[in-house]
């Protein structure tokens, strides 16, 4: 018990704000640096994904579909890109609004921000894909439905799921490594305030 009290106080050394024993043993989440944190890396992915719209749809002229297919790739490849910068960047702006200096509740925030974002991101994607299976339900009544075209869009779903559980990945490795320079920060730094 002893031990552990001054484990506390030589953590508690290097701290931008005096925090009461009670608070650091009962509530080691900040919501408020994680919300910040998660506002943050929605807008960045926001203004990266202009960006890459805007440079995709300038550099190129789809003229058939295997310059569609390129371009589908590339627009993936610049998502998954700017989700792990935003992230990364959201992340260590958690960790450095927090007011206890400790590398693993940095860590910790980061995550949050990765969780948080990602069933953002889940609804929004959900309600994207209504959408679009409401849209090819009316090309499909149109021009019919083939068993290579069903084959097709099985194969496509399969490989875009893997893709995202990679980038997913990806992406809360880049949260945790923001949240972890985020607090290295604060701790190189000493007072803030």
């Amino acid at each position: 018990m002893a031990a552990a009290r001054e484990r506390r106080l030589e953590e508690r050394a290097g701290m931008r704000v005096p925090v009461p024993e009670a608070a650091v043993l009962r509530d080691r989440v900040r919501w408020g640096p994680i919300w910040a944190g998660i506002v943050l890396a929605l807008a960045m992915q926001l203004v990266l994904s202009a960006i890459g719209i805007v440079v995709g749809l300038t550099a190129t002229s789809v003229t058939n579909l295997a310059v569609l297919r390129v371009v589908g790739t590339a627009v993936g490849i610049w998502a998954a890109i700017s989700l792990i910068v935003s992230l990364l960047v959201g992340s260590y702006a958690a960790a450095r609004l927090m007011p206890v200096d400790t590398r693993g509740i940095g860590m910790m925030h980061g995550v949050m921000v990765w969780a948080l974002t990602l069933v953002i991101a889940g609804v929004l994607f959900i309600i994207s894909v209504g959408v679009a299976i409401a849209m090819v339900s009316t090309i499909v009544g149109t021009t019919g439905v083939t068993a290579a075209n069903m084959s097709a869009a099985a194969s496509l779903t399969a490989l875009s799921v893997g893709w995202f559980i990679l980038w997913a990945a990806l992406a809360l490795g880049a949260a945790v490594l923001g949240g972890y320079l985020g607090m290295a920060g604060n701790q190189a730094g000493g007072t803030k305030y």
